[in-house]
Parts: structure tokens; sequence; C-alpha cells
């Protein structure tokens, strides 16, 4: 990532939920809907942070 303003796929909302945009198709899905993609998220930033001491 750039910077935030270049990264537009994935974001969230005060509502919970986490998205992702496909400019191309100009179509918004809902990850948090997709549970198992939604577990894969998760598990990858466990991961991640703990790799990098964060958590």
């Amino acid at each position: 990532m750039k910077n935030k303003e270049e990264f537009k796929e994935l974001y969230g909302w005060d509502d919970g939920n986490i998205y992702f945009m496909n400019e191309e198709r100009k179509k918004e899905w809902c990850v948090s809907d997709n549970e198992e993609l939604y577990n894969q998220l998760i598990e990858i930033c466990r991961k991640y942070f703990k790799v990098n001491d964060v958590v």
C-alpha cells in the first residue's frame, strides 16, 4: 500500500463490517458476510501481528 488514499479495495465502515470493492466491475462485497473468507482474514492478521511482535 503506497498510501491510504490509493488503497480503496478493502475498507470498513462504522457498522463493524469489512468490504471489498472491485473497481473494474464496480461491485462491492461484504467480506464479513462470508464466514470462510472472514476467518482466513483473521488468521492472516493473527500470524502477521504475532510475527511482527505486535500481539
